[in-house]
């Protein structure tokens, strides 16, 4: 099918939040690696198309705001992190840190 990850994503909002959510989905890539940039684009798109609300980098982080905070934030406001692996994603210090607060979060990782 499809859209089976996007489907998974949907089963997990049956779950009651511990606290407000912002976003129904983290993806976490990195930009170092051509197919997984546009593979986060092309699910951030879906997300939109599936009205499900998507932090992804490119569009989500406004100019001047702090980096790290908003990571943080939206990584504690989501409620699935979807991590998008590729040849580098493991050397990148972003990728591993975004990975880490959401396990540290307790979020569904897929």
């Amino acid at each position: 099918r499809r859209h089976s990850l996007l489907d998974a994503v949907k089963q997990t909002k049956h779950q009651k939040p511990t606290q407000a959510k912002k976003y129904t989905i983290f993806l976490g890539h990195t930009g170092q690696d051509g197919t997984a940039s546009n593979f986060a684009a092309f699910l951030s798109h879906e997300c939109k198309h599936e009205q499900l609300s998507c932090f992804y980098d490119v569009g989500s982080i406004r100019p001047g705001i702090c980096y790290d905070e908003c990571i943080q934030d939206a990584v504690k406001t989501s409620e699935v992190f979807i991590s998008i692996l590729s040849p580098t994603y493991f050397k990148r210090y972003w990728c591993m840190h975004e990975l880490d607060l959401a396990m540290q979060a307790g979020r569904c990782i897929l």
